[in-house]
């Protein structure tokens, strides 16, 4: 087979009612049955895809199988991409169709939680468009339960942004968000992690633009230290040189000056992520007052009081492990204290 057409397809692919394939076994006979993915492997033998059964036994071990090449290339042209999972999860990682609706109303920043893949700037950029222009992902998103359109601008790497003459192009993924096939109920792998995948209720736009990205970047792991600016932008957003405000406490910066800018973004609707001095992790700004700032990790826990903490967030001398624990976010830092603690804020607009 050519390898031409093969790099322009993608190497996994969904078919949401199911889709009847032949193709021969390892050993040569003949195989046809009905499966909701395949993924190329080309092992041991050129043309070869690890299938996944449709329906109910979606979870078991999948049969490999050899394919004509012309038929390859049109089931990979056909079907709906998959991203790869990261490498970690390959062995477990598996697909579980969901019919949750994407929004449950207006999108929530309480509707984020970041998974088990290091992209806490692309949950973080989420969560703040969700604060300050919920708008941009409403008119994103399309479709579902079984497949979405996402309409985003291609950033060509997780660092790098798209240009800003740039049109948007549609992304389909499926509604099926990656889960441990492995554990005694399965288990979200990624955005969204820890909600109970019987629940209908939670809405799944988190997961979803966290999958497109994952279509436009070449899979899950690509995910990892992504940065926030090429998903801004890719939303429509502008990042003006006034908007990155460095708060580092050996500069010695005009507090004064920065709480202005602070509450002139919150008040101009400008989404804003954040950056803490103990550790590499991003956090996105929920709330800017006279008195002080309401921070949230993206990797906040959906546990105990989940719900009440977003009602009424903590005083941040409540928590004297927050850094460390999950499970206290969102925040309310006082204004000397959010400068103390925390080094960056990103701020960024819509295009006038």
């Amino acid at each position: 087979m050519s390898e031409q057409p093969l790099k322009s397809l993608p190497g996994r692919v969904r078919f949401p009612e199911g889709r009847m394939i032949k193709g021969q076994s390892l050993s040569g006979a003949p195989v046809e049955l009905t499966v909701s993915e395949i993924i190329v492997v080309d092992k041991p033998k050129p043309g070869c895809v690890r299938t996944v059964k449709h329906g109910k036994d979606w979870a078991a071990a999948g049969t490999t199988v050899q394919l004509a090449d012309e038929d390859l290339v049109a089931l990979l042209a056909e079907g709906v991409p998959e991203p790869m999972v990261a490498e970690s999860e390959t062995m477990a990682g598996a697909f579980l169709p969901l019919t949750n609706r994407p929004f449950s109303g207006t999108p929530l920043p309480s509707d984020v939680n970041q998974g088990l893949v290091g992209d806490c700037r692309v949950i973080s950029a989420l969560q703040a468009i969700a604060v300050a222009q919920p708008a941009l992902l409403t008119s994103a998103l399309s479709g579902g339960p079984d497949t979405y359109e996402v309409a985003l601008k291609r950033a060509p790497a997780p660092d790098r942004a798209p240009a800003s003459s740039q049109r948007p192009e549609v992304f389909r993924v499926s509604g099926a968000l990656p889960v441990n096939r492995l554990s005694k109920e399965p288990e979200l792998l990624y955005c969204l992690r820890g909600n109970d995948t019987k629940d209908t209720s939670f809405p799944v736009w988190p997961a979803i633009f966290e999958k497109a990205f994952a279509v436009m970047w070449g899979g899950y792991g690509r995910l990892a230290g992504a940065l926030e600016e090429p998903v801004m932008l890719a939303l429509g957003l502008v990042s003006p040189m006034s908007g990155k405000i460095q708060l580092l406490n050996n500069a010695k910066p005009d507090r004064a000056a920065w709480r202005e800018k602070m509450t002139r973004f919150h008040a101009e609707n400008m989404p804003m992520t954040t950056t803490i001095q103990e550790k590499r992790h991003n956090y996105a700004v929920i709330r800017v007052s006279e008195d002080g700032v309401v921070v949230s990790d993206p990797n906040t826990r959906r546990t105990g009081d989940f719900l009440a903490r977003w009602a009424e967030p903590r005083h941040v001398s409540t928590a004297p492990g927050f850094v460390a624990d999950s499970e206290v976010w969102p925040l309310f830092f006082p204004w000397d204290t959010f400068f103390d603690k925390f080094m960056w804020v990103y701020a960024y607009s819509l295009r006038t």
